[in-house]
């Protein structure tokens, strides 16, 4: 596999992480830039069947990066050819650490890595370098001044990472690559793939010239459209307005996951190219409705089937 890394500035990343772990910058926890947090996991269950078949044989994936969860997910799915993007410049160094360890460790000390446990620190410095000699360059670069630097402690509990925490079996329910015999399957597929990964926002991806997707994944963009006082049917039209502006292929989708609607999507969108799908997540000690939002560029391409996993 191969995975690189487009207009880079590793100095000036090192320095704003050094910043925010020292605490000299202070992120802005209710809103998404260059300094937000780098989630360990995701918090979308992308084990659910609608979701797995938006993923399923979409060659060409441009996806937000966020935790890499959504990347790794899409690869299971038989994606070869994928872009990453996020305003943060930090889940660029991140996804490689997590594609690493799931290609060396086994499934519980991948676990283990990224979460903890009770005997172990989650992105343990001892760990780290187990993998670390097969990482790209840059990657290398920035972990290691960071660890020499810091220790783990100082790294983890600092504002590079969420505070949003996730117990194990959330993680394991959420993710399909975790799931029966997926893991050992990942670990063969995600090396044929190719990866590239952008420092972008991208609510501005068009002004980009990267080509055409099978498959855009939003993660929960939706969710920042418009400050929280703008009404759901405001933010809806906004939502429709940018999406249809999205570099897809002719059959190309896009999906969006949204955690703050409360189930009115589904009564706002009824267009032929829309569709939302509730999603219930009711692992403990959660008990919520989301929605997973289908956007077809082709209003004659029928919407995924919802099949069995």
């Amino acid at each position: 596999m191969s995975i690189r890394v487009s207009n880079l500035n590793i100095s000036e990343d090192i320095e704003n992480a050094v910043k925010l772990i020292s605490g000299k910058i202070k992120r802005d926890e209710s809103s998404f830039d260059s300094n937000s947090m780098i989630y360990r996991t995701t918090n979308e269950t992308i084990s659910n069947p609608a979701y797995i078949e938006c993923l399923k044989d979409k060659k060409r994936v441009l996806s937000i990066i966020a935790s890499g969860d959504q990347i790794i997910n899409s690869i299971l799915f038989g994606s070869q050819d994928i872009v990453g993007i996020d305003i943060s410049r930090y889940p660029k160094y991140f996804l490689p650490i997590k594609i690493e360890a799931l290609k060396k460790l086994n499934k519980q000390d991948f676990l283990n890595f990224i979460l903890g446990n009770d005997e172990e620190k989650p992105f343990s410095k001892s760990k780290y370098y187990e993998i670390r000699d097969n990482l790209p360059l840059f990657a290398i670069s920035f972990w290691d001044e960071l660890f020499y630097r810091f220790n783990e402690d100082e790294i983890n509990d600092s504002q590079l990472f969420s505070r949003f925490s996730i117990k194990e079996n959330r993680m394991i329910n959420n993710n399909p690559y975790l799931q029966d015999d997926n893991y050992e399957k990942i670990q063969e597929k995600i090396k044929d793939v190719n990866i590239e990964l952008i420092d972008y926002d991208m609510f501005k991806i068009h002004e980009l010239k990267i080509g055409k997707f099978d498959l855009i994944n939003l993660s929960n963009l939706i969710n920042y459209l418009a400050p929280d006082y703008i009404p759901d049917e405001l933010k809806i039209e906004l939502y429709k307005e940018y999406v249809k502006t999205l570099p897809l292929s002719k059959d190309g989708i896009a999906i969006v996951y949204n955690f703050g609607f409360n189930g009115n999507l589904s009564k706002i969108l009824k267009e032929k190219d829309f569709k939302a799908i509730k999603i219930k997540d009711d692992v403990p000690p959660y008990n919520i409705e989301n929605e997973l939002v289908i956007y077809k560029k082709n209003k004659k391409l029928a919407f995924p089937t919802i099949g069995k996993k």
